[in-house]
């Protein structure tokens, strides 16, 4: 392990001491914007490197600054703002956690006794890097950038939701399952370009025709808005961590009009994708 890295205490915490391990595909905004309505389909746990973040929640706001982190500990709707500094654009990286790997963890805890939940029942905390923190994100990184295989990167964040639960932000461990709507967004998300008919998810989920649209009619959404939902955010991901045009990430997200794609991003969102785009 790198020393110079894991001996940093959370006050002086400094990215730059990870810029060889950080992936490429960073979130970054050259001004700032709020995001109105986003998705979070899986739990995450968001690093801001440069500038800071605010998250807007259930009439809560969460303010989060380089050296801490907010972790999001189930499916929830958000709204975001994300705010460059003086002198630099806003820079942050993220990491979402299979349900799989939630599960995994549960099993792994399960009948723990607990000694320090001060943020249990939280959907959303935020705190300082610590040791033990850095350390299981180190190791993640340094999976990441290696040869290793998927059971190694799934411990490897298994270590990193371990990590918080000893510190106390153990509200992922009751999180609800999925729902069917946010399981059929993460379907689409692997393929935003493709013409999803119901049919592959009827045979993806085992339920008929009748039952999916009734499921979904008792969530309140229906197959077109997740298509629309699921294209939007794999769009928005895109102008936030690379330089491609918009026409480009429209095009990449199924829409052939760019009208429509602005339309559709400003009335999910609340802002402009001109606003989101990182190309200088």
């Amino acid at each position: 392990m790198n020393q110079t890295v894991a001996n940093q205490s959370a006050a002086t915490f400094d990215w730059n001491l990870w810029k060889d391990l950080i992936p490429d595909n960073a979130v970054v905004a050259r001004q700032r914007y709020r995001l109105a309505s986003v998705k979070c389909d899986m739990p995450l746990i968001i690093f801001p490197m440069q500038g800071s973040k605010q998250l807007y929640f259930s009439g809560e706001t969460f303010a989060c600054n380089a050296g801490e982190y907010l972790m999001v500990h189930s499916a929830l709707d958000i709204s975001i703002e994300n705010i460059p500094s003086a002198t630099e654009s806003y820079r942050a990286w993220l990491i979402a956690f299979p349900w799989r790997v939630v599960e995994l963890t549960r099993q792994l805890i399960f009948g723990a006794v607990e000694t320090n939940n001060k943020n249990s029942g939280r959907q959303i905390t935020c705190d300082k890097l610590s040791i033990k923190m850095i350390a299981a994100l180190e190791r993640y990184l340094q999976l990441q950038n290696g040869a290793a295989s998927a059971s190694e990167i799934n411990l490897s964040l298994i270590n990193i939701l371990l990590a918080l639960y000893e510190e106390g932000s153990t509200a992922f461990l009751t999180a609800s399952d999925p729902s069917l709507a946010a399981r059929m967004r993460v379907m689409i998300s692997s393929n935003p370009c493709k013409n999803w008919l119901s049919a592959d998810f009827e045979e993806t989920f085992h339920i008929s025709g009748a039952t999916l649209r009734r499921r979904l009619v008792d969530e309140n959404t229906s197959l077109r808005l997740l298509l629309r939902e699921a294209r939007l955010q794999v769009a928005l991901s895109l102008l936030q961590t690379t330089s491609k045009p918009i026409k480009t990430v429209a095009f990449e997200c199924g829409y052939q009009s760019l009208s429509s794609f602005r339309e559709n991003f400003i009335e999910q969102f609340g802002t402009a994708p001109t606003a989101v785009a990182n190309y200088e």
